[in-house]
């Protein structure tokens, strides 16, 4: 059975990161540019979130971080032309084939938020062990991504507000 479940996960990360590969990587000029612009971050309230995959359809990541912006006081909205950031995404597997039962698969998200005109206010890695299932590991996701977005909104509003 656990061989099965094995089997079962693998094919969907190939699937995964076959997707994923399609999907286009953030422009290092785009955030070379953003690294030397004043710090914006605080500025955004509303936020669109890009699809990142159609996998699984109950609890996609989008889904979570949703439900995690929303407790946090951010508005998501569906129309990216009256967001004030849009928040995009991969999420990669390192799956372990050969090594011992202390080698663990990984689940690593990557998620970028951007305003208008395509600069980069803000960007974060989750890399965690994978947890049971692929909703489980969204869900933990969304909350550690979440976290690190609203402790650096928090820091860009007090270094604003204190100039």
């Amino acid at each position: 059975m656990a061989a099965t479940r094995k089997v079962g996960f693998l094919r969907m990360m190939v699937v995964l990161c076959s997707l994923l590969f399609c999907l286009r990587s953030p422009d290092p000029a785009l955030a070379a540019s953003a690294d030397k612009k004043p710090n914006t971050l605080h500025l955004v309230h509303k936020i669109f979130i890009e699809p990142v995959s159609q996998i699984e359809k109950v609890r996609t990541i989008e889904v979570c971080l949703k439900e995690e912006l929303e407790k946090q006081e951010f508005q998501v909205v569906d129309n990216p032309a009256v967001a004030e950031g849009t928040l995009s995404g991969m999420i990669v597997a390192e799956i372990t084939l050969d090594g011992d039962e202390n080698d663990t698969d990984k689940a690593i998200y990557r998620f970028e938020l951007k305003v208008a005109g395509g600069a980069s206010v803000w960007k974060a890695q989750i890399k965690f062990r994978s947890k049971v299932s692929f909703a489980e590991n969204n869900e933990y996701a969304a909350l550690k991504l979440v976290e690190k977005l609203s402790n650096e909104w928090r820091t860009s509003a007090k270094r604003a507000w204190s100039r």
